[in-house]
């Protein structure tokens, strides 16, 4: 026991041990200060969903009680305990059995192919974030290793309690039975590849490019924009921007949600180097149907080629400018970075359907920048948010070498207390003329 003489009062400090933990207890005629190391992994089960449970044990106490650190790379926190005595010793032991109530935190490592790391992962981590909230562990997935083979394993680790593990390992193999199932269409869709072959219809895989475009503009036809209401209005994101009278719309429902899925499966199975080797195509036309990388999310989609610019020296240095049929974008790539569509793919009609501002024409003589970049504001291009569009009429166009309907809309963004027509703010902004006879 070791007594101090602080402020002409006499502390009292002595160590005590409860459940095989060390307590600082400092006595002075005032009040009592014990300080308690509690588990960082304790931390959460003591302080409690906002702070509850730890506030009980004040009021119950009517201690003080406040966490501070010990310093870095330490397992342990604090709790400072404040109060009388006898109020003090009570806060103490329920800080104790807390701590020993708390479950054990273990760590587990799982093995998982490298071909499903991706569909782990998740887009930008999504899937992975999703799996630690709803199984409470903390998963992490190892970055080393050779992944050019697919079959090559990853080590998952996953840290929680023996639940939260449980939980976590079950969605982990709800992703390895996606993986097997997406295997099974692959292996389904070559072997019908391979029958049609015989017949004299089109490859997809070991076809070359021509073959297995020669028929993707028969198969493939655009989504239509068809009311959703009664009122003649259909829910729509803005996907891609040239300006109002040039923009690409997908609508709200259950074919956006294909489309996701989709585009999850195109990218974990071109993103696979022997994938790659197997589907690249080797000659490409103006108007093919191609599986192509997006520079900006490293995700594989949908794409027509619209003009080649052939390289004398290397054809497979090409430049090809691609439009990417679900969203609406172009992009320039190259030839050797292109590879055929699976037929698998080429069920979903195209899902970006191209819209123009009813009524509208620019206030000179084509839309400017600042007119179009008032309109990617308005319209909240590519961040997925609900617009409301109302056709007003349609027309048929030849474009890219196929037909494509182009509608002429009323865009209302009904998210904001009063609903905003996109188009008349163009107007009352000044980049925009009302035209009654520019219906289409």
């Amino acid at each position: 026991m070791v007594i101090f003489q602080t402020n002409d009062l006499e502390e009292q400090l002595e160590l005590s041990t409860k459940g095989g933990r060390k307590s600082q207890q400092v006595t002075t005629s005032r009040q009592t200060v014990i300080h308690v190391n509690v588990p960082k992994s304790a931390i959460g089960g003591v302080i409690g969903r906002q702070g509850s449970t730890i506030k009980k044990i004040q009021e119950q106490t009517n201690t003080k009680i406040k966490f501070e650190e010990k310093g870095l790379d330490v397992e342990e926190k604090v709790a400072v305990i404040r109060g009388s005595p006898e109020n003090a010793q009570e806060a103490e032991n329920l800080l104790y059995q807390l701590i020993n109530e708390q479950p054990q935190i273990l760590t587990e490592d799982v093995f998982v192919p490298v071909r499903v790391c991706g569909r782990i992962i998740g887009r930008n981590g999504d899937t992975i974030r999703t799996m630690c909230r709803i199984s409470g562990a903390k998963i992490t997935l190892d970055r080393g290793g050779d992944e050019r083979d697919p079959d090559n394993q990853k080590r998952v680790t996953i840290r929680g309690t023996r639940d939260q593990i449980d939980i976590a390992i079950s969605l982990i193999d709800e992703k390895l039975a996606e993986d097997e199932a997406f295997r099974q269409k692959i292996s389904l869709s070559s072997s019908s590849a391979q029958t049609l072959q015989h017949r004299g219809r089109p490859l997809s895989i070991g076809a070359s490019s021509d073959e297995a475009n020669v028929s993707s503009h028969q198969e493939l036809q655009q989504e239509l924009l068809v009311p959703s209401a009664a009122d003649g209005y259909t829910e729509v994101f803005v996907s891609a921007v040239e300006n109002p009278g040039s923009f690409w719309v997908q609508t709200v429902g259950t074919k956006s949600v294909q489309l996701d899925k989709m585009v999850e499966e195109m990218t974990e199975f071109y993103t696979q180097q022997c994938n790659q080797e197997l589907t690249r195509v080797s000659q490409v036309s103006v108007g093919d149907i191609v599986a192509a990388p997006f520079e900006h999310d490293h995700c594989w989609y949908r794409g027509i080629i619209v003009n080649i610019h052939e390289d004398d020296y290397n054809l497979d240095e090409s430049e090809i400018t691609i439009h990417f049929v679900d969203f609406g974008d172009y992009c320039k790539l190259k030839r050797k970075e292109l590879c055929t569509l699976l037929p698998i793919y080429k069920v979903l009609p195209f899902q970006a359907i191209e819209c123009r501002l009813a009524w509208l024409q620019p206030k000179g003589s084509v839309w400017n920048d600042e007119a179009t970049n008032l309109f990617e504001k308005l319209s909240h291009v590519a961040q997925w948010k609900v617009l409301m569009a109302k056709q007003v009429s349609s027309l048929k166009k030849q474009s890219e070498q196929r037909e494509v309907t182009v509608y002429a809309v009323e865009l209302i963004d009904t998210n904001e207390p009063q609903d905003i027509n996109i188009g008349l703010e163009l107007v009352q902004k000044g980049y925009a003329m009302v035209n009654k006879n520019n219906r289409s």
